[in-house]
């Protein structure tokens, strides 16, 4: 259930971090500058469809799912161990 949550989570919040991140790096070399997040996003779908908000998900979900495993695994385990 951990892995489930951990993914749906990361599902309904990628859109939001990429959008952060392309902001953070508007108006470097190379990067297209944006007046603010809800022009990021406009730009994003119109360059990229509804796919591109979830570019680079797969890399981020091989990051993270397996640490948000073991994290669930460990609390359940202290939690077995402290109730005796």
């Amino acid at each position: 259930s951990g892995m489930v949550s951990s993914t749906a989570a990361m599902l309904t919040t990628y859109p939001l971090n990429l959008v952060r991140t392309r902001l953070q790096a508007s108006g470097m070399p190379g990067a297209p500058v944006y007046d603010g997040a809800l022009d990021c996003l406009r730009q994003s779908v119109k360059a990229e469809g509804l796919r591109g908000m979830y570019k680079g998900l797969l890399p981020n979900m091989l990051k993270v799912l397996p640490a948000t495993s073991v994290s669930y695994a460990v609390y359940d385990a202290l939690q077995k161990r402290m109730k005796g």
